[in-house]
This record gives structure tokens, sequence and C-alpha cells, in this order.
């Protein structure tokens, strides 16, 4: 069984499976590159919230060696796939969905519950340019199944400017899930340090 270097934003659905890595080249402009993606398969991996998640390690890493995250796009894409430098893996995980609330001074943990199947529900990428530079916007839009909402949220995989200079004590291992917005809100994209993903839930 392998082991992930964010054990508190994933849990391995035991008995999933996914298929290799789908690499494919792209072009932008003049420039190729190649990109890689993890297929989808309900048959082998879905149910409880499973689904297939791009991971990551040094070439050559021996077998105790963690496997990172990949931050994909909107598309469910990898843009900065290097095959020479890095093995992949496609591995079937449920993410770990948690917000806090507070109800009568006391402060909570709620847990959502990842549905069955991710529906209509996708990622939305808009781009704004202004006097001072260009905005990202993104927002959650389309449907779930049943009473599922399809929700916005985020995933640190790394440490900010400031919190290098300020020496911050941060790793991955430390990396939660934080809900962002609900369906059809847009949130402006701030510190580049952030996985986002949309994921269809209901609370728990």
């Amino acid at each position: 069984m392998p082991e992930l270097t964010s054990p508190l934003a994933f849990e391995l659905c035991e008995h999933g499976r996914c298929a290799d890595v789908s690499v494919n080249e792209e072009a932008k402009g003049t420039d190729k590159f190649k990109v890689g993606s993890c297929k989808q398969d309900q048959d082998k991996c879905g149910g409880k919230g499973c689904y297939c998640q791009l991971f990551r390690r040094k070439k050559g890493s021996k077998d105790g060696v963690t496997w990172d995250v990949v931050r994909l796009n909107e598309e469910h894409k990898d843009t900065d796939y290097d095959g020479d430098k890095y093995e992949y893996q496609c591995f079937c995980v449920t993410p770990i969905l948690e917000t806090a609330a507070t109800i009568d001074g006391f402060s909570y943990t709620v847990r959502f519950i990842p549905c069955d199947k991710s529906g209509l529900c996708a990622l939305n990428k808009d781009v704004v340019p202004g006097l001072t530079g260009q905005t990202v916007l993104l927002k959650c839009e389309g449907k779930c199944d049943g009473d599922c909402k399809c929700t916005l949220f985020r995933l640190k995989v790394k440490k900010t400017a400031k919190e290098k200079a300020d020496k911050v004590k941060w790793s991955e291992k430390d990396a939660k899930w934080e809900y962002v917005a609900p369906t059809g809100k847009e949130i402006a994209l701030g510190d580049d340090v952030y996985y986002y993903r949309c994921f269809c839930v209901k609370p728990g």
C-alpha cells in the first residue's frame, strides 16, 4: 500500500484501482509540452467519494518514500509534467473535507461527506485583465446527484514567500483541504500555493 505525503487530506480507497497515468502532448502558441492526467472510472474507482488523483515522487525513490499530490488545473491536467525528474501514479483516494463551525460559543469540526458521483460539477476559471495586472476568478458550477452540492475546496501544497522568509514551520504532511465557497460563488485567486478542486458533497 503506497504512503501519501498528506495523510490528513486523503484516504486511500482500499479496493479501488486506477489506470496508468495518461500523458499527452499539448501546444500553447509555438511551445509544446507534455501534460499528465488520471482517467476517471466509476466501475474501478468510484463510490464513497473515491476518485483517481495524480501523485508523484522523485525518480528512483525507495519504496518507503511518500507520494506528493500533484496540483492540477481546472481541466484536471498537470501542465508541469516532468517524466524525466518524477515518477507518477494515479491512486484511488477519497478526500478528507472539513471546516470549522461555532455553535453557542463552542468550536466544532464539521466533515463534509463526498458523494458517490461527481455529476457535472466542474471548476470554472476566468481571467480578468486590469490596470495593475490580471485577476484570476474561480468558481464551482454544475449539478451534483441528489442533494449533493458542487463545492469549492483548496489544499495548500507549498509555503508562501512570506512564510519562507519568516521561517514558518509547515510541511505537506500538515496539509488539509479547506472549504472555500459554495456553488456559483466566485472567488479571486490569492497566493499561488493552493490546489483548488470542486467536489460534490453534503454536510456530515
